[in-house]
């Protein structure tokens, strides 16, 4: 009797075109798709394995512009990243296992804890998130927190990892997520074309301290191999 009942309320619930999590969940799923086609589509996403950005970036308190450059692994958490101007050389590379950061010919290198933290931050990328949903991982739980706000769980009930603010189209306005305990987030410009993908022509944290005009963007087959 409580299973048939269950049943009928599902029903009601159903046809009366009340939300429930299954259907939010599916509702998100279809932005996040929409997201995808503003950004190339599918297909280059899903079948990236690493990712080269070059920025021109002016962040708060050092003389610039610098050039920045980044590159990822989009499934396994390995990164480098390059930064020069007028004033600093900075050069960060981090697998699971060790890293190191040289600074104007100081290298000095990472803790546990600064590599786990690294690669905890990494799980929560947007680059990293665009693959993922390209290859509409079953580890993800989509929600749509309101009409345009899309929020991305790690499992059902799991931590929230980031979220996306789109226009009616699906293109991203905004892209953060909560990382050291503060919140991290980004506004991005129009869309323009890097080859076989869409970018944000430029984009700026939210608190200033990073604004940046994308240069390049490359999306790579291989995995990101750090050996010299």
């Amino acid at each position: 009797m409580r299973k048939w009942l269950l049943a009928f309320i599902t029903v009601l619930v159903l046809n009366a075109g009340l939300p429930t999590f299954a259907q939010s969940n599916t509702e998100a799923w279809q932005v996040a798709d929409r997201i995808l086609d503003n950004l190339g589509g599918r297909e280059p996403w899903a079948s990236a394995r690493s990712l080269y950005v070059r920025e021109k970036a002016f962040p708060a308190g050092i003389e610039g512009p610098l050039v920045a450059e980044f590159w990822r692994d989009l499934e396994t958490p390995v990164y480098r990243s390059l930064i020069v101007g007028p004033s600093i050389r900075r050069e960060t590379r981090w697998s699971k296992n060790s890293g190191w950061v040289n600074r104007d010919g100081v290298r000095t290198e990472m803790s546990a804890d600064a590599i786990r933290s690294e690669i905890s931050g990494w799980r929560q990328e947007p680059y990293v998130m665009y693959h993922k949903l390209a290859l509409h991982d079953s580890s993800l739980h989509l929600v749509m927190a309101n009409n345009n706000r899309l929020e991305i769980f790690d499992g059902e009930g799991g931590a929230l990892l980031c979220w996306f603010v789109v226009d009616a189209s699906g293109a991203p306005l905004r892209w953060g997520n909560v990382f050291d305990g503060e919140i991290n987030e980004h506004v991005y410009g129009p869309l323009r074309n890097f080859g076989p993908i869409r970018m944000p022509a430029w984009g700026t944290s939210t608190t200033g301290s990073w604004r940046f005009e994308y240069q390049d963007v490359v999306p790579m087959a291989k995995p990101l191999d750090l050996r010299p």
